[in-house]
């Protein structure tokens, strides 16, 4: 399931969300691309505003263009990239394994302030993370060891252990990168380098989330409590 519109932009009007083109939500890339598409529509919108009366229809030409372009030569390719890679990675369970902590390495980035209370002009590229460069370079590897063997059947063990091999330098190169990422205050079963621990059932403490949920009563209670408010069992 997808859509893309042949026309995103024109004389006086841009198209966001939806209405632009979608791919596949699996993991709801249309409420998430669709932020940096109607943000750079704010921006486009705001520059023709600002523009003299009598260069405002240039600008407006050169935005609805830059638009069209955003739209048909980076944000949808690389959505649909992203749409190949999770549906290839659904043939084993070992690549889905490796698929998970993968994609939160290249979605997330800098896992304490990706998701934070501000969108600046540079995250209009990050397209929950297939524009970055990690994700399309990791991606096309995936798929060249994936794709040329998508037959109805499973994959072969060498290529299960290629993209395992593949992925691991990905979260090795990503943590590298982002040395101050600390995963195991957000995720209960990994550590700070997306390994899975076995026995690991609690977040680490610390992380900046707002709620949590009380190991005592099981309501959510607020991260920054010091006991839950409900039962009285401390955090």
């Amino acid at each position: 399931m997808a859509f893309q519109s042949p026309v995103v932009a024109g004389a006086g009007w841009l198209a966001i969300g939806n209405s632009a083109g979608f791919t596949n939500p699996l993991i709801s890339p249309g409420i998430n691309a669709g932020i940096g598409g109607a943000f750079y529509a704010a921006m486009l919108t705001q520059e023709i505003f600002d523009a003299p009366e009598e260069s405002s229809r240039a600008v407006m030409k050169k935005s609805a263009n830059a638009f069209q372009a955003y739209h048909h030569d980076f944000m949808m390719p690389g959505l649909n990239q992203m749409n190949r890679y999770w549906y290839s990675m659904f043939r084993d369970h070992r690549l889905f394994e490796a698929m998970i902590p993968s994609f939160w390495a290249v979605g997330v980035q800098e896992v304490d302030t990706r998701y934070g209370a501000t969108f600046v002009p540079e995250d209009i590229n990050w397209v929950v993370g297939a524009g970055t460069a990690d994700f399309q370079s990791y991606s096309t590897a995936v798929l060249d060891v994936l794709e040329p063997t998508l037959d109805g059947v499973a994959p072969s063990e060498y290529a299960v252990e290629q993209v395992q091999a593949l992925s691991k330098q990905l979260r090795q190169r990503l943590h590298d990168k982002f040395p101050g990422n600390k995963w195991g205050r957000y995720l209960r079963k990994y550590d700070d380098c997306l390994r899975l621990v076995p026995g690991k059932h609690e977040r680490d403490k610390g992380g900046k989330y707002t709620c949590i949920k009380c190991v005592g009563c099981k309501y959510w209670m607020h991260n920054f409590c010091d006991f839950c408010l409900i039962c009285g069992t401390p955090k």
